[in-house]
């Protein structure tokens, strides 16, 4: 039964692998293009605008965060899988690279079962909450769209006369944003159960 296991671990979930890395990849980068298309174009129709700075522009701006916002939860959740599916495969090759172990052994095959079971099965992250947060804020870039868009919001509602109405809307798209982040992956299932991996941290 386990010889079975691990030639299935060998060949066709090795394969599988491979595939969703690749393809947690390409949709990670599909996102982050989104997001910053999206955000090129709103903020230039904005600013295009005769009537700028409006009311009108006010709404599109506020449209444009909540935007950002859910591109920044698919970008999340696309970089967990892509470091969850190659922490596995590494793990597999790292056993298999080890002169001094024996992939067949007990202990080799229910570790290599747990790490599955673990990431894959449970589904948990092998990264901290705080890793994967200053990652899409840093190096994807999230947090220029964020600077950007809260600045032309600022400069916007500095310039506009204030209603119950658009306080109103305003604090709507706010919680909006924060039920989209938090709501939407810090409590989903990509990032309910933490289980931080030393092998993921390396190439996180």
């Amino acid at each position: 039964m386990e010889d079975d296991a691990l030639k299935w671990i060998n060949t066709e979930y090795h394969s599988f692998l491979s595939e969703a890395v690749s393809a947690s990849l390409q949709y990670l980068h599909s996102t982050i293009t989104w997001s910053i298309t999206i955000t090129s174009a709103g903020v230039g129709f904005i600013l295009a605008q005769k009537t700028f700075p409006d009311p009108k522009s006010y709404l599109f701006s506020l449209a444009l965060l909540v935007i950002i916002s859910h591109f920044f939860v698919r970008s999340g959740k696309a970089y967990i899988n892509v470091i969850r599916y190659a922490a596995i495969q590494r793990y597999i090759i790292s056993k298999k690279l080890d002169c001094k172990a024996n992939l067949c052994s007990p202990d080799n095959f229910e570790s290599l079962k747990y790490y599955i079971k673990r990431y894959h099965l449970e589904w948990s992250c092998p990264l901290k909450r705080t890793t994967v947060l200053t990652k899409l804020l840093t190096e994807f870039g999230f947090l220029y769209f964020f600077i950007f868009n809260f600045g032309l919001l600022g400069y916007i509602i500095s310039k506009i006369q204030h209603s119950n109405t658009t306080i109103a809307i305003g604090l709507l798209a706010i919680i909006a944003c924060y039920l989209e982040i938090y709501c939407g992956l810090l409590l989903s299932p990509y990032m309910r159960d933490i289980e931080v991996d030393k092998l993921a941290e390396k190439f996180k």
